[in-house]
């Protein structure tokens, strides 16, 4: 599956021709997606690398940014299990995820830190066609694999500008 960058937008094969009185553009079909939820309140499903209470502030941050964006928040890590301290049960937690990720209408994972568990989700996601968006700071690196899944990739600096940038994703599509 081949990408292509427009002016605005990462689209990939299979996308259409969304037209417009004054404009056409070439939408995919997530695209598509999110223009029918940009008007409303979303159901976001937040996640990032948890390293303890290293970024528990971090992972804070994140998801108020996306709350303050109009984002409806759900977080595994601040939700579930409440920054690792509820302990290891691996079996209820993978169902929890997979759930949460199924009530979602968009999936935002933070991928400054990489993490095998973030590939999992997103993957998950995308076998489910909820779109996945990539979040970054602007010094880090992502993977390949986790760019072919994204539909799109926000890197930001601080988390003021990550919730303007993510209130742009919302606002430019209605």
């Amino acid at each position: 599956m081949s990408k292509y960058s427009t002016s605005s937008q990462t689209l990939r094969q299979g996308s259409v021709l969304h037209v417009t009185d004054s404009s056409a553009t070439m939408m995919s079909a997530s695209d598509i997606r999110l223009n029918d939820w940009a008007a409303t309140t979303m159901k976001a499903y937040v996640s990032a690398k948890f390293a303890g209470d290293d970024n528990e502030e971090t992972i804070e941050h994140l998801c108020q940014a996306a709350e303050r964006a109009g984002f409806t928040v759900t977080c595994t890590i601040r939700d579930y299990d409440d920054f690792g301290r509820d302990g290891d049960q691996v079996e209820p937690l993978v169902e929890y995820i997979f759930a949460k990720i199924e009530e979602a209408e968009i999936v935002l994972i933070d991928v400054t830190d990489k993490g095998m568990g973030l590939g999992v989700e997103a993957g998950y996601a995308v076998a489910n066609d909820k779109p996945v968006v990539l979040l970054v700071t602007h010094d880090a690196d992502v993977s390949p694999i986790m760019e072919k899944l994204a539909l799109r990739i926000i890197p930001y600096q601080g988390f003021e500008d990550l919730t303007q940038q993510l209130s742009a994703l919302r606002t430019a599509q209605s």
